[in-house]
């Protein structure tokens, strides 16, 4: 088993950092660093992306940074090369599939339905990222797919909190969740980080019974 994958199964959550500002985006990873969380995911949606991604990564060499929502085949090569560990997509795209192959960086791509597992499928990928998860119909669509589809293993995204989180690690395919629950974006930019802490607290409780 890939280092990268044991630190998601052992972490078991993702917090995604979609912030603008890098004093901000320091401060959360700081709080995800002093609660032992070492994973963090950027999103590559902000015109500061890249200059985030990388400040992060050299200041914190041992985390592990997946780059999301890369939807563009240039968007994959500039999060690679600002040290992007792992590639998320919100779908299944060839030309980013294919790209990130090419560059052996792995990737993550989003699936919801039986004909983007397939796609996933044949490309040799059978961790997907389950987005979006409580939008799709989350545990029970799941379970459905795992029916026909027992090989596929998940990371849910999208609407995940301290409400339902347990739900969906109580399926055997499931390894990890992302989730902007405990690095939420208004939270962040209004400085609650006593809030954030809480949250932070209050998920990992939890995932100690999972």
């Amino acid at each position: 088993m890939s280092k990268w994958l044991t630190t998601l199964k052992e972490t078991k959550i993702i917090p995604l950092i979609a912030v603008n500002d890098l004093d901000q985006a320091k401060q959360m990873m700081q709080l995800l660093v002093e609660a032992n969380i070492l994973v963090a995911e950027i999103g590559f949606n902000q015109p500061n992306s890249s200059q985030i991604l990388t400040a992060l990564k050299h200041e914190y060499p041992e985390a592990l940074f997946l780059a999301g929502g890369i939807i563009q085949q240039e968007s994959a090569a500039l999060a690679i090369e600002s040290g992007a560990d792992i590639l998320i997509t919100p779908s299944i795209n060839p030309k980013i599939l294919k790209f990130a192959q090419n560059n052996d960086c792995p990737i993550i791509p989003g699936v919801n339905t039986p004909l983007s597992l397939e796609m996933a499928l044949e490309n040799n990928i059978s961790l997907v990222k389950f987005f979006p998860a409580e939008a799709s119909g989350g545990v029970k669509l799941i379970k459905a797919l795992n029916s026909v589809y027992p090989n596929i293993t998940y990371i849910p995204s999208g609407g995940i909190d301290d409400s339902n989180i347990d739900e969906y690690f109580a399926h055997k395919n499931v390894i990890a969740c992302g989730t902007g629950f405990i690095s939420e974006t208004k939270q962040i930019q209004k400085g609650n980080w006593r809030l954030l802490k809480t949250r932070i607290k209050t998920i990992q409780s939890i995932l100690k019974y999972t």
